[in-house]
């Protein structure tokens, strides 16, 4: 989780740099667990998490929960 976030506030930075271009990037996070065993499960949670993450404010990660 710590590296996607680092990778979500690169690219933000990155963007920040010039004047013209407004860049956010939402992320959701999911993976592989008792709740969500199949690779359909866990795209489905990480889908519902950056829909949260949207919701939230843009610009973040959320984790399925």
């Amino acid at each position: 989780e710590l590296a996607v976030e680092q990778a979500r506030a690169a690219l933000a930075d990155e963007a920040a740099g010039h004047a013209s271009i407004k860049v956010s990037v939402s992320i959701g996070l999911a993976r592989e667990n008792a709740r969500s065993p199949t690779p359909h499960d866990v795209l489905k949670a990480a889908d519902k998490a950056l829909y949260r993450a949207k919701k939230t404010g843009r610009n973040r990660l959320c984790s399925a929960r």
